[in-house]
């Protein structure tokens, strides 16, 4: 009976785990179908193959931790804002809120990264849709009906800072010391661009956007860029609370937090990267070429 018992459990937890890989599978989808819209099928393929050669997201994938659920609804939120920005099709604008607003539920990081996304989304109505708000405070609406439970709830990241939860106490000393700017952005960029979990993701951005820079300006990129300027610099943030720090320097949740931003910076990367690759998106059919009609001879 015992040993029935423990396949039981052991049944019962693989099957459990089945969501993970499913919402990773899901995840490839929403980036393939979405950047398909704008590019090649094999420019689209090649970048979602990509997506499945990062080390920790495949990882993740197979465990039962929540970081790939919070990596799912946060790029898949994102990637659908982002398309709302370019195609303003309402369904699109409504998927995002869905996404961001369940991301929430996922874990206290859910909080800050779906209100970087209102602050971008309101930036981009106030200089691109001559200030008309409404789609703003629908998102804004619709996002917070579906986390309301958890959003306000005494625990929540967003209700422990209104309320002051976070202890003016002197905090005990670390090991590794007092967070500075300095020491959290050498960690942190040690980690980024020396460690193979993300491959040469933050080296290409670097570069896409050197040389691109024109083109991401002059574009809805530069609201996506944005974003992820936002998203590294809560990152930054989160760190300067010492019992955060110590985590930063020895590699346990740098990497998790990182990857919630990675999918959407492969995104934007492979946007960025058209012009750069001489891709032309396809407007129509070709118009068939006239028959020339043949010289009589003389």
């Amino acid at each position: 009976h015992a040993h029935g018992g423990s396949m039981a459990a052991a049944l019962d937890d693989a099957i459990g785990k089945i969501i993970f890989p499913l919402c990773f599978i899901a995840l490839l989808f929403i980036f393939y179908s979405n950047l398909r819209r704008s590019s090649s099928r094999t420019h689209a393929l090649l970048f979602t193959y990509l997506l499945t050669s990062f080390p920790l997201i495949v990882y993740h994938a197979g465990t039962a931790y929540s970081d790939l659920m919070q990596t799912f609804y946060y790029a898949g939120g994102i990637i659908y804002l982002f398309e709302w920005f370019r195609r303003q099709e309402p369904p699109l604008l409504l998927f995002a809120a869905l996404f961001l607003g369940i991301g929430n539920f996922v874990k206290q990081s859910g909080i800050p990264l779906w209100l970087v996304a209102a602050f971008v989304l309101f930036c981009y109505l106030y200089f691109e849709r001559k200030r008309n708000f409404r789609p703003g405070w629908i998102f804004l609406l619709a996002s917070t009906i579906v986390s309301a439970p958890w959003l306000f709830s005494r625990n929540s990241f967003l209700m422990s800072r209104l309320l002051g939860a976070a202890s003016a106490t002197a905090e005990p000393a670390f090991p590794y010391g007092s967070p500075t700017l300095a020491g959290i952005l050498s960690h942190l960029i040690r980690r980024t661009f020396t460690y193979a979990d993300w491959q040469i993701l933050w080296f290409v951005l670097l570069l896409v956007i050197l040389l691109g820079w024109r083109r991401v300006w002059r574009s809805e990129l530069k609201y996506l860029l944005l974003i992820i300027i936002l998203d590294l610099g809560i990152i930054i943030y989160a760190f300067f609370e010492p019992n955060a720090y110590q985590f930063l320097v020895d590699g346990t949740l740098v990497n998790r937090l990182m990857m919630y931003p990675a999918p959407v910076v492969l995104f934007f990367v492979a946007l960025a990267a058209l012009p750069l690759l001489n891709y032309q998106p396809k407007i129509g059919a070709e118009a068939p070429k006239q028959r020339q009609p043949r010289k009589k001879p003389v």
